[in-house]
């Protein structure tokens, strides 16, 4: 299993990465992609884990509210986040070029 400094490293390498490569263009594209993909597949396979264990499929009544509360949080804060993140920084840049 990965531990938190193996995270932290790889994120920090991948933006030291992505800054040495930012004028490269289609390079970032290409990424965005398989970033995307990967984020799909990690979903899938998430939703795949949770479908296989019969503990949380019998008990999908009980927890199903709270679990379905957390994540509607969890989303509309990450889109916040995202919002934010996109006006600081990125919006400027687009009017520029």
């Amino acid at each position: 299993m990965l531990n938190a400094v193996t995270i932290v490293v790889l994120i920090l390498g991948g933006i030291g990465v992505g800054v040495a490569l930012c004028r490269k263009k289609e390079v970032i594209r290409i990424a965005d992609r398989v970033a995307l993909g990967a984020v799909f597949v990690l979903l899938f396979l998430l939703g795949l884990d949770m479908g296989s264990r019969g503990d949380v499929i019998s008990n999908i009544s009980e927890v199903g509210l709270e679990a379905g509360m957390i994540s509607l949080a969890a989303m509309l804060g990450s889109l916040a986040a995202t919002s934010v993140v996109w006006v600081i920084w990125f919006r400027k840049r687009e009017g520029e070029e």
